[in-house]
């Protein structure tokens, strides 16, 4: 195994992910696609930071959007209320404490998307102390699956204007309802659609028929055609939202 700071995160294949939870390194891949629209590769945490032989090295912009998803996590998570969880060796899911994410020289939690409860600060990255952190028994990590689709609801798209976005914070913020929820199989190109598709469904209860809340929400993508990006996102959310924009 590679001791460099990309090694592979937990291969979701093969993890049981457990109803309403999310893999971590899957909500890393949202909360990056939530954050960055236009520009995010899905390779930003694969990549080194330092010159190790045979890997490659991140650009000045891939190390930037990794620290905006890295603070994105850290806030949520110590200030915000987001729920982060380990699976022990007995099968319990145990929430990290907020102050685990208080801190700083987190590479090796978000490289390998795991922790050790027993160290969970192993401190800046070395080759050395990743080999270590590596071999031992660390724990898989895990994001409340609500918890994260409100976080993400709330991070403004580029192509949403303000009076579209006021109405969605204030739904995901204070009314207490719930939003919906993707199955445990879903694939890469629902996660991908899934904020768009929770938008919708907020415009759609707000009133807007299905068709013209996916024209607001639909991002703009050169090498697709609008009904293509459309469609997509109709598909995710009807796994998600009846025609009344209401969870299923």
């Amino acid at each position: 195994m590679s001791l460099s700071p990309h090694v592979n995160p937990p291969d979701k294949n093969r993890i049981f992910i457990p109803p309403n939870y999310t893999l971590f390194s899957d909500a890393i891949d949202q909360a990056g696609r939530a954050l960055f629209p236009d520009s995010w590769e899905g390779m930003e945490f694969q990549c080194s930071t330092l010159d190790v032989e045979g890997e490659p090295i991140c650009t000045s912009d891939q190390i930037a959007r990794r620290a905006k998803v890295e603070h994105f996590f850290q806030d949520q998570a110590a200030n915000k209320g987001l729920k982060i969880y380990y699976r022990d060796e007995a099968g319990r899911m145990r929430q990290t404490p907020p102050e685990w994410w208080n801190v700083d020289n987190l590479t090796a939690r978000f490289t390998l998307c795991k922790i050790d409860p027993d160290n969970p600060f192993p401190g800046a990255y070395s080759p050395i102390m990743l080999g270590s952190y590596v071999r031992k028994q660390t724990c898989t990590l895990f994001v409340d699956q609500n918890g994260l689709a409100q976080a993400l609801i709330r991070v403004p798209a580029p192509h949403l204007d303000a009076d579209m976005l006021m109405p969605l914070a204030a739904h995901s913020t204070s009314s207490g309802e719930t939003l919906g929820v993707l199955p445990p199989n879903a694939g890469k190109a629902d996660r991908a659609n899934e904020l768009y598709a929770h938008r919708a469904a907020e415009l759609v209860r707000s009133g807007l028929l299905l068709s013209e809340a996916l024209r607001r929400v639909a991002p703009d993508k050169p090498m697709l055609k609008k009904e293509s990006i459309e469609t997509g996102i109709r598909r995710t959310y009807s796994k998600m939202y009846n025609h009344n924009g209401q969870p299923l």
